[in-house]
């Protein structure tokens, strides 16, 4: 109910407004709304309300008890640190909003900026891969097949796999696990579609991560290039080169 209430109190259209002008959309998942392998049904999508997000901070044990607009549980106050990127001035558009919003629902956010490679470094001693936040802004690339193995349980970073795992939350469901996995070991892309749909659907409902939007990828080319086509599921702009003619 925790991460859920975060979710509902961050505004990601008005973050998304300030960090990119309003160029593209707010996500709901680990894969955008065009990608061929979106749920068409069952993912849930948390809507931008403070209310709701108090009302299930309280359900959670957390109240405002002394006056001070704060939340506390148990007399310890609601705070929590948020760490990104330091001269990266998108992540630091993010990361005072995500504070202003979870003012609004009482939680107390300290940011924390940190040089790239003191946050993205290998644990333990890195912020991020040595899981040592509370809150932690990152990006990932988007591939044709959805990057579900990123919160596998055996993901987690640690010493047995040199701190690789992407697993930076620490979450873990056997259920996902079962359905991503099975995903990716079958020929069939009408199963594959389904099984993925399912895997993404409890990705949402168990919310480890709050997808916040779609990242902006920019290119140009001459006049005269045809069938330049960027494409959202791969990383080179040269994926069709095969079909570029000049006119």
């Amino acid at each position: 109910n925790v991460r859920k209430a975060f979710a509902a109190c961050i505004d990601r259209q008005h973050l998304l407004d300030e960090a990119l002008y309003g160029h593209s959309a707010v996500i709901h998942s680990i894969i955008p709304e065009n990608h061929p392998f979106y749920p068409t049904e069952g993912l849930v999508q948390y809507a931008y309300n403070p209310n709701l997000g108090r009302e299930l901070l309280a359900s959670a044990g957390w109240t405002e008890t002394d006056g001070d607009d704060f939340l506390d549980r148990n007399g310890i106050k609601f705070q929590v640190t948020l760490n990104a990127t330091a001269d990266n001035p998108m992540r630091e558009i993010i990361a005072q909003r995500v504070q202003e919003d979870l003012r609004i629902c009482g939680v107390d956010v300290v940011i924390e900026l940190l040089p790239n490679r003191e946050y993205f470094g290998d644990g333990p001693d890195g912020t991020l891969f040595g899981r040592s936040f509370d809150l932690g802004e990152f990006a990932w690339l988007v591939g044709v097949a959805p990057r579900a193995s990123m919160y596998y349980c055996d993901q987690w970073p640690s010493q047995d796999n040199g701190w690789s795992g992407s697993n930076a939350p620490g979450y873990c469901n056997p259920a996902y696990d079962l359905l991503g996995k099975q995903a990716e070991a079958t020929l069939s892309r009408a199963e594959q579609k389904l099984l993925y749909a399912q895997a993404l659907v409890i990705l949402s409902e168990d919310l480890p991560v709050l997808p916040l939007f779609q990242r902006v990828s920019v290119s140009a080319t001459r006049p005269g290039v045809l069938n330049y086509k960027p494409n959202p599921t791969i990383d080179s702009p040269t994926w069709n080169i095969w079909e570029w003619d000049i006119q």
